[in-house]
């Protein structure tokens, strides 16, 4: 007993009728077109497979070349062969390319690289979006309704598509109602004294602040203008100390010099004499 090839499942099974009609010919007149094995499953001819079980036929069978791409062959047996809608034709492709970049067996077999939205559209001679809608409803796990022809690609990605629930604005808490006081004259002459030297009081306090407020800015500017006198101090030294060992070089230099100067007047003092 063999199983069906996923790249085989990528395609709808025939309807009763049609398996019927199918069985009938082959009775007639055999078996015409061999059953294609891959990795140990059909990966074409099912449907003939399952007419010969039926009819208790020992079916024809071929093993896959292994520099055949087992992808490019399920289409191109399936694509045009049976009538699909756009819906079905996008599933399929997008079910075959994720065997190619995820299902598939590691094995030396040649392997459709991974396919973009693009060229899987122009693939299943659909456009872009619906293979977007397939790919949506084949992560939802809804691939093989818009197989069945059950739902469209679209539908299917509307389903996909996350619920979200209506956001309730919680009322707000009742506020308590001030409680009303009342009071005689003098003790309101006397309250608005108090807030006037509060109000005295806090206009001083302010200003406190805001005088420690400006001496604190004051004294952290001159920390930075102090860092940055030492650091060109620093630099200035650094530099003095380059100009002292280049005057050292110099002068090294100048004695080289002098030395190979004397050298050489003696070479030459030495050659006239000869």
């Amino acid at each position: 007993m063999y199983e069906r090839h996923p790249l085989s499942a990528a395609f709808p099974s025939m309807a009763a009728t049609e398996q019927d009609a199918l069985a009938t010919d082959i009775k007639q007149h055999g078996q015409r077109d061999p059953i294609t094995i891959y990795d140990g499953q059909i990966l074409d001819g099912w449907h003939r497979y399952q007419a010969c079980s039926t009819l208790e036929i020992e079916p024809m069978f071929l093993t896959l070349r292994n520099d055949v791409d087992p992808v490019a062959f399920v289409l191109s047996c399936n694509m045009h062969r049976r009538h699909l809608t756009s819906s079905q034709r996008a599933a399929a492709v997008v079910a075959c390319n994720d065997w190619a970049t995820v299902g598939r067996p590691g094995n030396n077999c040649k392997v459709t690289l991974q396919l973009t939205a693009s060229e899987m559209a122009k693939q299943a001679d659909v456009s872009r979006q619906t293979i977007q809608q397939a790919k949506t409803a084949q992560a939802a796990g809804l691939g093989d309704k818009v197989i069945s022809g059950e739902l469209s690609a679209e539908k299917a990605a509307e389903m996909a598509k996350p619920k979200t629930a209506k956001a309730v604005t919680p009322e707000p808490p009742a506020q308590p109602q001030p409680e009303t006081v009342t009071i005689s004259k003098l003790e309101y002459e006397e309250l608005h004294s108090v807030l006037e030297e509060y109000k005295s009081e806090s206009l001083a306090t302010e200003a406190v602040f805001d005088a420690d407020d400006k001496v604190s800015a004051a004294v952290s500017e001159i920390r930075k203008l102090t860092a940055r006198v030492v650091l060109l101090e620093s630099q200035k030294n650094g530099l003095f100390n380059q100009c002292n060992e280049l005057k050292k070089a110099t002068v090294s230099k100048d004695r080289q010099i002098s030395k190979l100067q004397k050298e050489l007047g003696e070479y030459k003092l030495a050659e006239v004499e000869k």
